[in-house]
């Protein structure tokens, strides 16, 4: 696996989740943050910034393409 898409998610994360677990976890690494809180847990941000990025603008792309 390429070394810009290595990040963390707890396996405790169920599968049908991970999605919205990468969702949050980019919008808090594009935000800049340490921590951000998903399934009332405080993960620790472990994804890198353009990551986040390329994560969110394929999100903003899919979402049009199916409107």
């Amino acid at each position: 696996m390429e070394e810009s898409f290595k990040y963390h998610i707890p396996e405790d994360i169920p599968a049908n989740e991970r999605t919205a677990f990468h969702g949050a976890a980019a919008a808090a690494a594009k935000a800049g943050k340490k921590n951000f809180n998903f399934g009332g847990k405080t993960h620790p941000v472990t994804m890198k910034k353009d990551t986040a990025t390329k994560i969110a603008d394929f999100l903003v792309s899919v979402s049009y393409t199916h409107l």
